[in-house]
């Protein structure tokens, strides 16, 4: 069985393979007995390695699809004849999307993880091995979070969802079973339409409540960081439509932490690598930062749809808190915390 009758019968979503016609613009050390094609599911591009006769070593594996991905522009997924029970393990501990075509597929950007059960000796991926979610679910996730209530009477249904995040309907339907097996959603049908709501908690906002359970399986939203001031103006005041506040600039202007001299944006990843020309870059170790740099983060999902403030373009609170790791400044940490809580409380929004 091909890759892309593989995805179509376990997921239902077409997909295409095609060479990828720039292997050239490689080290051949990252090249050599590889075979590199591009994946497009739905509106998802990655892609697909074949890592040939190459031997299987994870420390190789997670600094070569670094590099790989950095110079491609595209998250990779790994592709092998056969995996053991250890290798397939170290692929998902460290977060390595990868596909055995006819066996098991794991590709957390689009919420697919699938074990094929007649395939002999396959260890099916229980919800036990605490997987982080994918960043489809966590947009999925955090926007019930904040808008459950917005349609009091009526619910969420998943194409709602599909519509208002602009992601496929068979994403949120997936994104859906995982918050459901986790104990977070329940999920009732009204007629054709699927209902989401949150679980309930004993006593205390629920949706802080849901989010601590939750917390573990949240993940960072930046793929990556840079410092730039804007080409077409002559301060870094005028940011262009795509970004939106972020980091600990963010947080401070949601609560009473003192505003940090560099301000943070983000962006999703693909809309800041089509505006590269819009900024100048900077390299802090060999060049002069100016005074009106700021830092640009592209970010896995679109921080715009979790936007809470749209006219005072800020990304969500709870991706902020992920996207600044462990907080070792109590007063941030306190802020953080504070904003996250204002947003889950009604009355605070």
């Amino acid at each position: 069985m091909d890759t892309a009758e593989y995805i179509h019968d376990a997921f239902g979503l077409a997909c295409t393979i095609e060479p990828w016609e720039t292997t050239a613009s490689l080290p051949m050390f990252l090249t050599a007995d590889r075979r590199f094609d591009v994946l497009d599911i739905g509106d998802t591009r990655m892609l697909l390695v074949d890592n040939g006769a190459r031997p299987f070593r994870i420390t190789d594996l997670i600094d070569d699809t670094t590099r790989i991905s950095r110079r491609a522009d595209l998250p990779v997924v790994l592709a092998f004849p056969r995996l053991s029970t250890y290798q397939r393990k170290a692929l998902i501990s460290n977060h390595l999307p990868f596909i055995v075509p006819g066996a098991q597929l794991y590709i957390p950007a689009l919420g697919m993880l699938f074990s094929n059960s007649l395939t002999p000796k396959s260890s099916h991926l229980t919800d036990k091995e605490q997987r982080p979610f994918p960043p489809s679910t966590q947009l999925v996730w955090l926007h019930l979070l904040y808008h459950v209530h917005d349609h009091p009477g009526k619910g969420w249904s998943q194409s709602d969802v599909a519509a208002t995040l602009h992601i496929d309907e068979a994403l949120v339907s997936n994104a859906a079973a995982t918050l459901e097996l986790q104990g977070l959603i329940h999920r009732t049908k009204h007629g054709r339409r699927k209902i989401i709501e949150l679980t309930k908690t004993s006593g205390g906002n629920v949706r802080l409540a849901l989010l601590e359970r939750s917390w573990h399986r949240l993940t960072n939203p930046v793929f990556d960081r840079r410092t730039a001031v804007c080409r077409k103006h002559d301060t870094g005041i005028d940011i262009p439509e795509g970004l939106v506040y972020a980091g600990e600039f963010a947080t401070a202007q949601r609560t009473d932490l003192a505003t940090p001299r560099r301000r943070t944006f983000a962006g999703e990843r693909r809309w800041v690598t089509s505006h590269d020309d819009d900024f100048r870059y900077f390299d802090a170790e060999v060049e002069t930062i100016p005074n009106d740099a700021f830092t640009i983060e592209r970010w896995k999902y679109d921080p715009r749809i979790l936007t809470q403030d749209p006219g005072r373009r800020l990304a969500d609170p709870i991706s902020v808190a992920l996207s600044l790791g462990d907080i070792a400044d109590e007063r941030l940490e306190d802020a953080v915390r504070t904003a996250i809580r204002d947003a889950l409380t009604p009355s605070g929004r």
